[in-house]
């Protein structure tokens, strides 16, 4: 049949209808497994699953008076693309961010529709859709679908998914299940961008310069230029296995999987709506020998966890910070772990050498991991994400990567230049007349002379109003918001920061966010409300300090007792319930105590509590924002939890206190543009060193405690002997991994010796070892006398105070010059340069590079001895170096 153009056919006329079917209303469990679960399962209208036959679900189905449904059609071979998940209510779901979502996540469901269906079907002004959550259309509320489940509960009421602007101009607002605080699925589908050709493969931009947003043609085949500068990178953390991520890629099929992490990012660039990446950086597989005890003499050599220093010694920790702290010691093999409780914590010891017919016995307690480790250099797999929670993602991990797409600040400070800081502690030293180091005397007298000797951060130790300075060491908090007024006044504050910011130096604080004074008004006030309100958190009046703390209404038959306020408790850790008279009741104590009398330690403050969590997040922004910091230096961040599980053990928690860090503290200063180190030495608890913008790399122990050789003393030890070639595996080992996570080491220097030899030792650790910091004072004595005991020569307490040493003068010009160079920013990348000869033992050569500039760094640990040096031509060729020119001595000039 020829039609005339533009005359369509008639389709055929349909047969008539059959008559209606009687109702049918039948709960039959013999073929409907899903009875009475609140879903309705036939099928039919207003179903959540096909599970039963049609009509066999009556109580969540409701009387079925039609025929069964129709089958479905069958399924599209296209798979489905990401589709945008929305917050239920504006800036209602907390962490929780809006962004793009695999189908096959989980997520609540809303419905919208053109016409009202039913009597709770709403339209809010404003919007020309009429939305429910809950109607008996929808059989009631739906939590936790995939996309096409979501898709089939509002098709199956007569509705449709709402679009992302509909859930973002709240017209489902109020609509209720919940959902206001919940991210909810959208209609609206994520359409990947077309490729571009390749044009004709110029010269590489430079690494600030942004590509084309659509990706290379074939990823798989070559790196390509990106913006990897403006990908901020969290290695070890997985927001793929820790959910933190909103995964565009499934986990089992990344968009590829032999690019590096700035193909990565390219194809993430290329991606509308992509804001994150995950890059797997190395392959870790670890295969459990199930009760194996392996240990010196019964098949395996022991090796020192990187913080203890001996390899005798096992700590308690989560079975998967284990395997970090393995894959972080080089020689490590495998790990001896005895699970000691319930949950996933136990003693962790490391193993090499592991023979397993050699091993003894678990005996029901003891298994053995063996590690094989598949570096796979800089190419791997990469997924893509459309949104990141990074409290939320997994740190206990290594291997894989997530890189952060415009993090801000932008340009972070700490990151983008090399800065030396120097530490002061005005309470205790003298830096003029008085018998403090008042605000004007930092301002008149130390800035001048921190400028002067190259430094461009100081560090002021704690200068919040706290509890008297021969109280628990003037460390336990009095007034939180105050300037310390042994120190000066608000306006010296403020004139002193101006001065420290008018001389290009930063100004940090070195800040205890947890232990405080029991002569607080603040704690006093606490005490109060516990006595009339009771212990319990949620009897306690909504805006009560007592809700900063942990409390319970008995601590046994003997309790320790809280000291007087003019007590000095310097020399113990309580860990444990303190009965305080004055509240009738007993709060929790980490820091502090004395065995007699027996009283227990200063009050803590708990990380646990939201109401604690809060008020920190409002005295860190306080200090930034009114008060001009640029950052902090968290004291102690392991312990910031009081009793988890009202058990005194921290090492149960690092998961837990290291999100709470990255919600509370990090990302809140991070807005601000400020930075946050933490008080994590050497390495220590991974999950919640990485969430900081550093940690120190330098000696531990002493005052009292093991000392475990760290950076500072190593160094010492290899220019003590004249002998430069242990220094590389040093970096590598500690330097290296901080600048794999993407943080910042705080690398001290050892202060023993004379001027070449402080100077050497300096030198090496500005130029190589990240963050460089000294503390400031007029000898290297505690102030405490015998407070902390004994301390390691070279590092004194605290943590080696220089005061004038007599390297500083000739050191200035290293830390001076060293802002001229890109090269020097901790974190660029270092070539080590073979040498020859005596050279070889004798120095260490490294060639850095940074934005198309380099920096030759050549350090010789002969002393006062010269030594031949000849470098690989065709190394320097490759770098910017200048060639010929002459080194200049930076320390004897």
């Amino acid at each position: 049949l020829l039609l005339p153009p533009g005359v369509a056919a008639k389709p055929p006329r349909p047969p008539a209808p059959p008559p209606a079917p009687p109702e049918l209303c039948d709960d039959d469990g013999a073929v409907c497994g899903h009875l009475n679960d609140g879903e309705c399962d036939d099928g039919g209208a207003g179903s959540v699953y096909s599970l039963c036959p049609y009509g066999k679900d009556c109580t969540d189905c409701g009387a079925r008076v039609s025929s069964p449904p129709p089958l479905p059609p069958p399924p599209s071979s296209r798979p489905l693309s990401p589709r945008w998940v929305e917050c239920g209510r504006r800036n209602r779901c907390g962490p929780q961010v809006a962004g793009w979502a695999i189908p096959d996540a989980r997520h609540e469901v809303r419905c919208c529709s053109g016409t009202k269906l039913g009597a709770m079907w709403d339209k809010r002004a404003g919007c020309d859709v009429w939305a429910e959550s809950d109607g008996p259309e929808m059989g009631g509320c739906h939590h936790g679908k995939t996309f096409e489940e979501a898709e089939a509960v509002c098709a199956g009421a007569g509705a449709r998914l709402c679009t992302k602007d509909e859930l973002a101009s709240d017209c489902t607002r109020g609509t209720g299940c919940g959902h206001d605080r919940d991210l909810v699925w959208s209609s609206t589908e994520l359409m990947p961008s077309s490729p571009k050709p390749a044009p004709p493969a110029p010269a590489p931009p430079p690494p600030l310069s942004l590509p084309p947003r659509p990706p290379p043609a074939s990823p798989e085949a070559a790196d390509v230029p990106s913006p990897l500068t403006s990908y901020r990178r969290h290695g070890g953390l997985n927001c793929q296995g820790g959910g933190g991520g909103m995964m565009i890629d499934a986990p089992n099929s990344p968009v590829a999987t032999n690019v590096d992490a700035a193909g990565c990012a390219a194809l993430c660039h290329g991606t509308e709506g992509c804001a994150a990446t995950l890059h797997q950086s190395a392959d870790y597989t670890w295969v459990p020998r199930l009760n194996k005890n392996c240990y010196n003499g019964a098949g395996a050599t022991e090796v020192a966890i990187a913080m203890t220093g001996s390899s005798e010694v096992c700590l308690n920790m989560p079975l998967a910070e284990c395997k970090t702290q393995c894959i972080l010691v080089a020689e490590c093999e495998g790990i001896t772990w005895a699970n000691s409780d319930s949950d996933d914590h136990g003693l962790c010891c490391l193993r090499k050498d592991i023979t397993r017919r050699e091993c003894d016995s678990g005996g029901g307690e003891w298994d053995t991991h063996e590690l094989t480790r598949r570096p796979v250099g800089t190419r791997g797999g990469c997924w893509r994400m459309s949104g990141v929670t990074l409290s939320q993602c997994d740190a206990q991990n290594e291997g894989f990567d997530t890189y952060v797409r415009d993090e801000r600040p932008a340009q972070p400070w700490w990151q983008t230049t090399h800065f030396a800081e120097r530490v002061v502690m005005p309470r205790h030293y003298k830096c003029a007349a008085s018998a403090t180091c008042t605000l004007p005397e930092l301002q008149n007298v130390v800035l001048p002379q921190l400028e002067a000797a190259g430094y461009s951060v100081v560090n002021i130790d704690w200068p919040v109003h706290a509890s008297p300075d021969a109280l628990f060491m003037g460390f336990g908090i009095h007034s939180p918001y105050d300037v310390d007024p042994l120190l000066g006044t608000t306006a010296e504050w403020d004139a002193f920061v101006a001065e420290a910011h008018e001389r290009g130096i930063k100004v940090i604080l070195d800040f205890n966010p947890s232990y405080w004074w029991t002569g607080s008004p603040t704690f006093k006030q606490a005490e109060a409300h516990v006595r009339t309100f009771g212990a319990s958190r949620s009897r306690q009046p909504a805006g009560s300090p007592a809700r900063w703390f942990r409390w319970r209404s008995s601590c046994g038959s003997s309790p320790l007792q809280k000291p007087p306020d003019d007590w000095d408790d310097l020399n113990d850790f309580t860990m444990d319930w303190v009965y305080s008279p004055d509240a009738e009741a007993c709060y929790y104590a980490v820091w502090g105590g004395t065995g007699t009398p027996r009283y227990g330690g200063q009050p803590t403050a708990d990380l646990a509590s939201p109401e604690w969590r809060a008020e920190l997040t409002n005295i860190l922004t306080h200090w930034v924002t009114n008060r001009g910091a640029d950052g902090f230096l968290i004291d102690a961040p392991p312990e910031l939890l009081s009793a988890p599980g009202n058990a005194p053990n921290f090492d149960m928690s690092h998961a837990l206190v290291a999100s709470y860090i990255r919600d509370v503290i990090v990302d809140p200063v991070h807005a601000l543009g400020a930075a946050v180190f933490g008080e994590i030495y050497n390495l220590q608890v991974p999950p919640i060193a990485k969430q900081f913008d550093g940690g120190r790399n330098t000696d531990m122990g002493g005052h009292g405690n093991p000392v475990v050789e760290g950076f500072p003393s190593l160094v010492h030890d290899m220019v003590v002997a004249q002998d430069a070639r242990g220094l590389e595996p040093l970096l590598q080992r500690t330097v290296d991994v901080y600048t794999r996570w993407g943080i910042v080491p705080r690398t001290q220097p050892h202060s023993g010796g004379g001027r070449s030899l402080k100077g050497i030792k300096a030198a090496a650790t500005a130029l190589l070892g990240g963050y460089y910091y000294i503390r400031f004072g007029p000898d290297c004595s505690s102030p405490y006398e015998t407070g902390y005991g004994a301390s390691p020569a070279g590092n004194e307490w605290p943590g080696g105070c220089f005061g004038d040493w007599s390297a500083a003068p000739a050191l200035a010009s290293t830390l001076i010059a060293m802002r001229s160079s890109p090269a020097l920013r901790p974190g660029t990348p270092r070539t080590k340069l073979a040498l020859s000869g005596e050279a070889a033992t004798r120095a260490y050569a490294a060639l850095r590079m940074s934005e198309g500039t380099g920096a030759l760094v050549l350090l010789n640990f002969a002393n006062s001895q010269s030594v031949q040096v000849t470098l690989s031509a065709a190394a320097l060729a490759a770098s910017s170096i200048r060639t010929p020119q002459t080194p200049v001595d930076l320390i004897d000039g």
